[in-house]
């Protein structure tokens, strides 16, 4: 008699290296972001000027949100 597993829930490690790559590489880039951020709030002026740095910030949290919601698909799948 074979012993069978409950699979369900469970991720491969392709997709966690997958999820890897993919939170490294967003992360290699937030200096660039960084920067051209920084270079559009100088350029700015009034409102602008406040709502800027927000960029930074949503790219964060979707980067964040965004490997979640895949780990998420791809447990369910």
């Amino acid at each position: 008699m074979k012993i069978r597993f409950n699979q369900a829930g469970e991720m491969g490690i392709g997709k966690i290296i997958g999820t890897l790559i993919f939170v490294v590489v967003a992360l290699a880039l937030l200096p660039t972001i960084i920067s051209s951020v920084n270079a559009g709030v100088n350029a700015s002026t009034g409102t602008a000027k406040t709502l800027i740095p927000l960029i930074t910030i949503m790219y964060v949290v979707g980067v964040l949100v965004g490997s979640i919601m895949w780990v998420i698909h791809e447990v369910k799948t």
